[in-house]
């Protein structure tokens, strides 16, 4: 039979690198004064136990005592359990203990590309751009849009190839601060000579969370398609008819 009754309050979930506040409450339901102590652990499913918490002291008829405990979430979920004596006479004898497991909340991130363009000097068309006359200088624009309802950290990266397969952009950048739910955000990349006719192709990647980045959307396949620059011809010029002043 034990002489306590143990309450754990915390969070049902929580996300990672958070910190997790919880309490743990022992009450004496006996009508004597006793001695308890006990650890309180935070422990996570892939790690040792890690201490967060102690009681140690006489707890009287019908008191409680409550220790305010904290931990930082790890990436996997946690159980905040305790462990508690009671003395009887001239030893330790093992009284109660209670435990409640705090699940590590997965994040969904949802984005999206919500426009892409390429900038040939004074034109623009939405990628893939056809009949790019060859010549230009090319300039690409992308937007990306923050499809959660909360404000996130948007960041994107592009690799774009000429017919040949050479690497003619590789670009990678990240908002300052984060975007709001809802909102797009444009990135622009560096000019450069659009000189081989054929296929120019661009793979695309958007994504969220700076510190472990998630991809949400992406883009693979045609930049552009570039036709041979005209170059004007004169024909034979023939004298057809003369007059004499």
């Amino acid at each position: 039979m034990s002489y306590t009754n143990i309450s754990i309050v915390a969070p049902s979930s929580a996300k990672k690198g958070v910190t997790v506040n919880a309490s743990v409450t022992v009450k004496n339901i006996t009508q004597y004064h006793y001695s308890f102590r006990g650890n309180i652990y935070a422990v996570p499913d892939l790690y040792l136990d890690y201490l967060i918490g102690s009681i140690d002291q006489i707890i009287t008829s019908g008191s409680s005592v409550t220790r305010n405990v904290s931990f930082t979430m790890p990436d996997c979920n946690v159980t905040i359990f305790i462990w508690l004596e009671c003395w009887s006479f001239d030893h330790w004898v093992y009284d109660n203990s209670a435990s409640k497991v705090v699940s590590l909340e997965v994040v969904t991130y949802t984005g999206s590309i919500s426009k892409k363009e390429l900038e040939y000097d004074e034109t623009r068309g939405t990628i893939p751009v056809s009949n790019v006359p060859q010549g230009k200088r090319g300039l690409i624009h992308i937007w990306g849009r923050n499809d959660m309802a909360t404000s996130q950290e948007i960041g994107v990266n592009w690799i774009a190839k000429d017919p040949t397969g050479l690497t003619i952009e590789s670009y990678s950048d990240w908002k300052f601060g984060t975007l709001g739910s809802g909102q797009t955000h444009e990135f622009i990349g560096g000019r450069f000579d659009i000189n081989k006719t054929g296929s120019w192709t661009i793979a695309i990647g958007l994504f969220m969370n700076k510190a472990a980045p998630v991809q949400v959307a992406s883009y693979s396949g045609v930049l552009c398609s570039v036709t041979a620059e005209l170059v004007p011809t004169f024909s034979e010029l023939k004298i057809s008819s003369f007059s004499k002043v």
